[in-house]
């Protein structure tokens, strides 16, 4: 974790610890409801930010598609009106005029009136939540996913573990 994203999940998890302010108690209203971030929340808010900052690197190892890497993708939080919006995989990722362009790698459940698998989906670095690709027989980034872990059975934890790099990064780049 880069320390600018150290002190982001510092600050989050001072900031849950932080007595609620007393209108929290209150009836709620648009303009009082305060919604608190559990543990969970907070380590999912911290990986997609690892993501969404790690994403040039992502790009790079992309580009490169060195030997022995595959499998690449890119989820995005995808948005259809009042359907709501549905975390996704985007593969055969590209360069658009503005941000990116990728096909739908899989069939959306909330959005599958508006989305197909198969779909070409424009999104921009933001839109971005999580990426990965296999280095070898191991997966590098899938950070929503290691997010995930302690909520896990152990087993199915440790399954999951087995198929993880150590490192999420990709290597930096050789000058």
């Amino acid at each position: 974790m880069t320390p600018a994203f150290q002190s982001l999940a510092a600050a989050l998890l001072i900031a849950a610890a932080l007595p609620q302010p007393a209108h929290a108690e209150q009836t709620p209203n648009e303009e009082t409801t305060t919604l608190p971030i559990d543990a969970a929340e907070q380590a999912m808010l911290i990986a997609i930010a690892d993501a969404q900052q790690s994403f040039p690197r992502f790009w790079q190892a992309y580009q490169a598609q060195a030997p022995g890497t595959d499998r690449f993708a890119t989820k995005i939080r995808l948005q259809a009106g009042s359907d709501g919006v549905e975390h996704v995989w985007v593969t055969g990722l590209a360069e658009a005029p503005v941000g990116y362009t990728g096909i739908l790698g899989n069939e959306p459940e909330r959005l599958s009136r508006t989305f197909t698998k198969g779909d070409t989906i424009a999104f921009g670095p933001m839109d971005v939540t999580d990426w990965g690709y296999a280095e070898g027989t191991k997966l590098r980034g899938h950070f929503t996913t290691r997010a995930r872990l302690p909520k896990m059975a152990a087993m199915e934890a440790d399954q999951i573990r087995s198929l993880l790099h150590d490192d999420p990064f990709p290597p930096a780049p050789q000058p």
